[in-house]
C-alpha cells in the first residue's frame, strides 16, 4: 500500500483532491494548517489531519 501526504488538504483544491483520494487504494495523510481548512475536512469529509510539526 502507497502512503501519500496531501499538503494544503482544506484548501479549493485539496479539498477536492481529498475527496477524491477518499474512494482511491492510497492511505492518506492530510496536512493543513489552518483552522477553518481542518474544520472543512472534518465537517465536509469527516477527515482529520495530521500534525504538521
Amino acid at each position: 500500500m502507497t502512503t501519500i501526504a496531501l499538503i494544503g488538504a482544506g484548501g479549493k483544491m485539496g479539498y477536492r483532491l481529498s475527496s477524491n483520494l477518499q474512494r482511491s487504494d492510497y492511505t492518506v495523510s492530510h496536512v493543513e494548517l489552518s483552522d477553518a481548512g481542518r474544520q472543512r475536512l472534518s465537517e465536509g469529509l469527516g477527515i482529520s489531519c495530521v500534525d504538521a510539526h
